[in-house]
């Protein structure tokens, strides 16, 4: 009975929690954004008070950064998002290596429930003689950089080999599949009728797969695939996507073909989803994860940041007691500007073609103005925080957005590239070391300069 009673009283301290965070948080921040000279007499008065009664009125400035700036950082891993996978074909036929089968799956941001969808497979042939019938041996390879481009057989790059259309079809949701050719303007010209059903299946809400089959003669090909989702109603193109499918058969029928694409898993374990579903465990997973902790401390070191530009070289110095205050007063302020980064974010990326155009204008003027705030009231808290002019201030702000765009940078570069850690640590260390040095040889010099030159005053005597 009792670890139901504390179950029941952990539930509601949850709620209450809860309820209470959704009430204060649009509270605060929209406090914080009409009057952030209110910020630092507020937090003087909180932090200086009842410590159990601090910030009872509004949010903690700490818990109120990390709600606006870290959950929506771990949603982004939730989010739908336009993605494909295409994998590795398969023999059709067994024993037939030459009749292939090909399938993709495509992640769209709109839920599969409330569009249609198509999908278009064209088969280009890469041509193989020149305009006066001379051999040309063009194969595709990887260039310098890991992308697939098409060379000769001296081994010279191919920059615009010429391709002639072999095949279409299109896999309509509706209409089922359709072959067609492509005129010399480049237009499709769909057939009267389907061949059969679309073979299109739905993954999940955003998510579909397609198959197309072919049969394929010696020589080089290409394989493009288009996935589009359209309205109904209209019948307007919503989202779409598309990758080029490399292939090359070789003679010898017994001999496999060789084959690659930018988005090609070499998986033939099981279908792959592009996104991933959103549930409580999976939040709550992520949310206690160890990289979780970290990603906090990467956040909260903006605001710390800027609470050591106010404070160092000032009267009072770095210290426990004085940074505290500032940096509370930083993540205020760091709150309303990263609350609308994330809601710009998701605006931008998660919007659609069947969205009116304003809905993705609106959020980089809203961000901008934002951002037009934030160095306002970064200027104002400065100047009373230093006791300079707003000049001065001004140019300490400026400092300390360069220090901060550079260490973003770094943060990023590490993040995605441990080994820009490792060079840079290794070619920075001595360098650093040296200047330590450097600095306490001068100090010392120094030092020894100035008791030399108390010992050498003359002691007068008393009188």
């Amino acid at each position: 009975m009792s670890n139901i009673t504390d179950f029941l009283n952990e539930i509601e301290k949850l709620a209450y929690k809860i309820l209470l965070w959704v009430l204060l948080l649009p509270k605060t921040l929209l406090k914080i954004i009409l009057d952030p000279n209110w910020v630092p007499g507020y937090v003087k008065k909180e932090l200086g008070g009842d410590s159990e009664n601090a910030f009872d009125k509004y949010m903690s400035p700490v818990v109120l950064f990390l709600i606006v700036t870290l959950i929506p950082a771990i949603l982004t891993t939730f989010t739908p998002s336009m993605s494909m996978v295409v994998y590795e074909p398969q023999p059709y036929t067994e024993g037939d290596l030459r009749d292939m089968a090909f399938t993709v799956d495509g992640n769209f941001i709109s839920s599969t429930s409330r569009v249609f969808h198509k999908v278009w497979w064209e088969v280009w042939k890469v041509e193989q003689m020149d305009e006066a019938g001379n051999p040309l041996g063009i194969t595709y390879g990887f260039d310098v950089d890991r992308s697939i481009v098409y060379f000769d057989e001296f081994g010279n790059k191919v920059e615009n080999p010429t391709f002639t259309f072999v095949y279409g079809e299109l896999h309509d949701e509706v209409d089922g599949v359709i072959p067609f050719s492509i005129s010399d303007t480049g237009d499709r010209i769909l057939e009267d009728s389907s061949i059969y059903q679309s073979q299109i299946t739905f993954l999940d809400n955003n998510s579909l797969e397609d198959y197309f089959y072919y049969y394929f003669d010696q020589g080089e090909y290409q394989i493009a695939v288009y996935i589009e989702n359209y309205d109904p109603n209209n019948g307007s193109l919503i989202e779409s996507q598309s990758d080029n499918i490399f292939i090359s058969v070789p003679e010898d029928v017994t001999q496999q073909m060789y084959y690659d694409s930018t988005y090609m898993v070499f998986d033939d374990g099981g279908t792959l989803t592009a996104s991933s579903d959103l549930s409580l465990e999976g939040f709550q997973g992520a949310l206690e994860s160890g990289g979780t902790y970290f990603l906090a401390i990467g956040f909260l070191s903006l605001p710390l940041l800027f609470s050591f530009g106010t404070k160092i070289l000032g009267e009072e110095g770095l210290g426990e007691t004085s940074i505290k205050q500032s940096f509370y007063m930083q993540c205020y302020y760091f709150s309303p500007i990263t609350a609308v980064f994330w809601a710009s974010f998701y605006s931008i990326g998660l919007y659609t073609n069947d969205i009116y155009w304003l809905a993705i204008l609106m959020p980089m003027i809203i961000f901008v103005l934002i951002i037009l705030w934030f160095l306002s009231a970064e200027s104002n808290a400065i100047m009373l925080e230093r006791g300079i002019s707003r000049g001065r201030a001004w140019g300490v702000l400026f400092v300390l957005i360069v220090g901060l765009v550079i260490g973003s940078f770094m943060i990023y570069f590490i993040i995605t590239d441990l080994d820009f850690l490792r060079r840079y640590s290794i070619m920075l260390y001595p360098i650093i070391g040296t200047g330590v040095f450097i600095a306490y040889f001068v100090r010392r010099r120094r030092e020894r300069r100035l008791l030399k030159q108390k010992a050498e005053e003359p002691v007068n005597p008393e009188p």
